[in-house]
């Protein structure tokens, strides 16, 4: 499985009245990491080309909070690419905050054009993005992928 890893420090804006980081920052620190990942790739999450505009939105999103994350902490965020079969890719994630679990989480993304004169659709990775990030589907992964 390709993985990445980056660092973030808490800021007093991803927190509550009490210092603890609030359940919502914990997805713009999945997000952050992901672009962060795409474009140790020369990737972006916005693609253009000779046919227009293709991006990845969110076709999921979870997160489980084990322990608090507090203001001005800095916290490890490791992704991991556990599933790509070319239509989804699944990013599963382990924030941490010296060595202790603070929240594990996945995005599900998918890959869409948005055309000006009509509503978004789903479409298979382009070749670039598969050049960088090969497919890596088992049997076992099928199986679960498709009961979720």
């Amino acid at each position: 499985m390709q993985s990445f890893q980056a660092k973030r420090r808490v800021e007093f804006a991803d927190t509550d009245m009490a210092g603890i980081v609030h359940f919502s920052s914990f997805f713009r620190y999945m997000e952050e990491t992901e672009y962060a990942f795409l474009r140790s790739l020369g990737l972006s999450v916005v693609i253009q080309d000779e046919m227009g505009t293709m991006g990845m939105p969110r076709r999921e999103a979870k997160c489980q909070y084990h322990r608090p994350a507090r203001f001005e902490e800095v916290l490890t965020i490791d992704l991991q690419v556990a599933h790509n079969d070319g239509l989804r890719m699944k990013h599963k994630f382990r924030i941490t905050h010296q060595e202790l679990l603070i929240a594990e989480g996945e995005l599900m993304v998918v890959c869409c054009r948005f055309p000006k004169d009509r509503a978004p659709y789903a479409i298979p990775f382009p070749d670039q993005i598969i050049e960088h990030i090969p497919l890596n589907i088992t049997r076992a992964e099928e199986d679960d992928t498709a009961s979720s």
